[in-house]
C-alpha cells in the first residue's frame, strides 16, 4: 500500500515484464494512430526503458524494485490515457436520423479529424489515398455535416485571433476553404443524403489540411490567452 493509502500488487521483475508488453501492444493497437498521444507514447517509452534497467539487475521470480511507480505511476497514467481517447470517441454519435453529434472535447481540430475520420472508417468503406492515409467513402449527410463541423472551427478560431497580430497564412487558408466549401454546395445539390459522395479522398484531403492549419494556429495563439482558454469549453 502507497503512503496515501493506495493498494499495489507486491509483483515481481517478470510479472512487471509481461504487463509492460502487454500496455505495449494496446498503445500500438491502429485504434490509438493519430489520436494525440505523443506526450503519452514518450513517458511509457521512457518507463519501459526504465523498466528494463531495473529487470536487468535482479532475477526473473525476485521482487520487482518499484512496484508503486510501475502500477501507480507508469502504467496507471498510460491506462488513464488510453481510457481518455476512447471516451473522447465515444461522444461522437451517429442518431437514428444519420446525424453526427460531437458533445466532448473540441479543443482540437485536427483530433476532431482524427476522431471523426476513426469514426467513420468504422461504419463506411475505407480506401487510401496516394499519402497512405485511409479514409472512409463517405455519403452526401456525413460530407454536409463534417463541412458544417469544420467551417464551425474555422468561425472560432478566426474569433480568437487578435485582431492586430500579422497571420500572412490566414487569408490562404480561408481563402481555401470557402473554395472546397463551395465545391461541397454544388456536388451535394440534388443528391440524397444516402448517397455517396462523388470526391471523398479531395473532401477529407482538404478538411485535413483546413485541421492542421487551425491546430497550428490555436497552438501559436495558446499561451497566456484567457479567451482562447475558454474556447475549448464549446461544444456541438
Amino acid at each position: 500500500m502507497s503512503p496515501t493509502g493506495e493498494e499495489y500488487p507486491e509483483t515481481t521483475a517478470g510479472d512487471v515484464q509481461r504487463a509492460a508488453l502487454l500496455f505495449s501492444r494496446e498503445l500500438c493497437l491502429p485504434r490509438y494512430d493519430f489520436a494525440n498521444l505523443a506526450a503519452a507514447r514518450t513517458a511509457w517509452r521512457d518507463a519501459v526503458a526504465r523498466t528494463r534497467d531495473l529487470c536487468a539487475r535482479v532475477d526473473w521470480r525476485d521482487p520487482y524494485p518499484e512496484n508503486e511507480r510501475f502500477w501507480l505511476g507508469d502504467s496507471l497514467a498510460l491506462a488513464q490515457r488510453l481510457a481518455a481517447v476512447d471516451a473522447r470517441r465515444n461522444t461522437i454519435v451517429e442518431d437514428d436520423d444519420g446525424l453526427l453529434r460531437i458533445v466532448g472535447d473540441r479543443s482540437d481540430p485536427l483530433t476532431t479529424w482524427h476522431d471523426v475520420r476513426s469514426f467513420l472508417l468504422a461504419r463506411r468503406a475505407a480506401r487510401t489515398d496516394a499519402a497512405g492515409y485511409r479514409y472512409p467513402v463517405s455519403t452526401v449527410g456525413d460530407v454536409i455535416q463534417l463541412a458544417q463541423i469544420f467551417d464551425e472551427d474555422l468561425r472560432r478560431v478566426a474569433g480568437v485571433m487578435p485582431g492586430g497580430r500579422p497571420q500572412p497564412t490566414w487569408a490562404a487558408t480561408v481563402r481555401q476553404w470557402r473554395e472546397e466549401s463551395n465545391r461541397v454546395a454544388k456536388l451535394t445539390n440534388g443528391r440524397g443524403r444516402d448517397e455517396m459522395y462523388p470526391e471523398s479522398e479531395g473532401f477529407w484531403r482538404a478538411i485535413r489540411r483546413l485541421a492542421i492549419r487551425l491546430s497550428a494556429t490555436l497552438e501559436g495563439l495558446r499561451v497566456g490567452d484567457s479567451k482562447l482558454r475558454a474556447w475549448p469549453e464549446r461544444s456541438s
